[in-house]
């Protein structure tokens, strides 16, 4: 199965910056034997975790994409945007 892009799903607006480029990264978090994990679900997601050298996004690195400015949604396994951690700062405690 694919992982939803917030591009294609009608429902999500996403946000640019004045340079035009999106700043919306989009996380799934999951729960893996035990262990609470943020995985990216889109093209800006991928490339911070793919900087950070990790493929989950630990809680430092959604920390710092919100200190960049960039706006972070968690997703539903659906694909369906859940929560907008822009104005609600509160991840999963668990996340490592």
């Amino acid at each position: 199965m694919s992982r939803p892009n917030a591009h294609y799903y009608a429902g999500t607006a996403t946000t640019t910056n004045a340079d035009g480029a999106d700043d919306t990264a989009m996380v799934e978090i999951k729960t893996v034997y035990g262990t609470v994990q943020a995985y990216p679900a889109n093209r800006i997601a991928d490339h911070f975790a793919l900087i950070a050298g990790t493929k989950t996004l630990t809680r430092n690195t959604l920390l710092n994409i919100l200190a960049m400015g960039c706006t972070l949604i968690e997703i539903d396994r659906y694909g369906h945007p859940s929560v907008n951690h822009t104005t609600n700062k509160t991840f999963p405690v668990a996340i490592r």
